[in-house]
């Protein structure tokens, strides 16, 4: 029997989790073209927390971008001399972390120089490698620590199939999906401020780019671009008028939607913001990744593959609890998230180990309530389940009622 539509694989391992990936509010950090650093809430970024001006740079040097890294949780920022900083986020403190070179084992293109003007920045959390593009398409690895930089394909659009085929990309925001420590896979979403849509580079190495479809705001390229770590919430911050927004991007239709004005003229002055960071999760315990597809009739539905290596010391059970998220993202940036959503445990023969339809009627619902770890929405399901070492099983996601929609597969392993 073949179940197309999406399938993945989840690791699970040692340590519990301590953060549930809902979607709330939380702070964004803000880089702007003055080297200072703003921090607002996603709620209400008109509303500035912290301001601090970055201190410890090369003289006359600007800050391209920044992001947090997954692995150690610190905030790294490029710079114009192409100079790797680590930033303290509360005092502005720079260090400088390396220099970009040409990565010895790169004999195609060898680093020469940052090309471009607007850039995005942003870690891959698989490799632990800093990815930046430009402007003028380029788009280069780095390893934060030595400053070894590999120079992959030029961005471009699909050759055939894409609306925007041919199109001189300009992507000068860039974010990768699961920003936490031990992401087994990723992807790469990119803001392209010539046709204002929201694009997925992939392969990353090789910059072809797919349309996955318009902002629907005309922005400027003064563009920032994030995805948090925890709370798997797409944010960006969109110019247009000259007045810079923060906004959630909705990663299956691109759509932007407006939160409010960053920062306001007291705290930016005369500067412009060039990019936004999300917290990572870099000790949450994420055991997995939160998996995330489109459910429809049929055969088509949402599997998310689980091994279980063993929770403790090895060969020791584990317990974990397992949800199906849908009518607990509408209002967050989700396109048509499933309305009633089925959970369904398989063993590696198939066989049916647990269900729940309905959190609000499940037996563990208070076991699960008590994890913190209850569904926002009654309609969604969630399972409190016990797994032997190096096991192997399948979470499976179905409508009830056949109507198509958004689901999110989460795996928490309890202590």
């Amino acid at each position: 029997m073949k179940k197309s539509l999406f399938k993945t694989l989840l690791t699970l391992s040692a340590f519990a989790m301590t953060s549930a990936m809902s979607l709330q509010a939380e702070p964004i950090y803000v880089l702007t073209s003055g080297n200072r650093l703003l921090t607002v809430d996603s709620a209400t970024p008109g509303t500035v927390t912290k301001n601090v001006q970055i201190t410890g740079l090369q003289s006359g040097e600007t800050l391209h971008g920044m992001d947090f890294r997954p692995a150690t949780g610190q905030l790294y920022a490029l710079g114009s001399t192409a100079r790797i900083y680590l930033i303290d986020e509360n005092t502005g403190v720079a260090t400088v972390s390396s220099t970009l070179t040409a990565d010895a084992a790169d004999m195609t293109a060898p680093f020469a120089g940052l090309d471009g003007t607007r850039f995005g920045v942003d870690f891959n959390p698989v490799p632990d490698r800093l990815r930046v593009v430009s402007d003028t398409d380029q788009s280069l690895r780095i390893n934060v620590m030595t400053g070894a930089t590999t120079t992959d394909g030029n961005l471009a659009y699909a050759a055939s199939g894409d609306p925007n085929s041919g199109a001189n990309p300009n992507v000068v925001g860039s974010a990768y999906r699961n920003a936490f420590s031990g992401a087994l896979v990723t992807e790469l979403y990119g803001i392209d401020s010539n046709v204002d849509v929201l694009v997925t580079q992939d392969p990353p190495n090789a910059g072809t780019l797919t349309t996955d479809g318009p902002l629907g705001v005309d922005t400027s390229d003064a563009v920032g671009f994030d995805i948090s770590g925890l709370t798997a919430q797409a944010y960006a911050s969109l110019t247009t008028g000259g007045t810079t927004n923060l906004y959630t991007i909705n990663l299956d239709s691109g759509a932007a939607t407006s939160v409010g004005a960053i920062g306001g003229a007291a705290s930016l002055g005369t500067d412009t913001v060039v990019d936004i960071a999300a917290l990572v999760n870099p000790g949450a315990r994420l055991r997995n990744m939160s998996t995330r597809g489109r459910v429809d009739s049929g055969e088509n539905i949402l599997i998310a593959g689980i091994i279980n290596r063993g929770g403790g010391p090895a060969g020791v059970a584990a317990r974990y609890v397992i949800r199906a998220v849908g009518p607990g993202m509408s209002g967050q940036g989700v396109g048509t998230p499933l309305a009633d959503p089925v959970l369904t445990l398989h063993d590696k023969d198939r066989n049916v180990i647990a269900s729940n339809d309905d959190f609000s009627s499940s037996p563990d619902a208070a076991a699960i309530t008590a994890a913190g770890l209850a569904p926002t929405d009654g309609k969604e399901s969630a399972i409190l389940v016990t797994l032997p070492a190096n096991s192997n099983y399948t979470a499976q996601v179905t409508s009830k009622d056949g109507t198509p929609g958004v689901a999110l597969v989460e795996v928490y392993e309890l202590p």
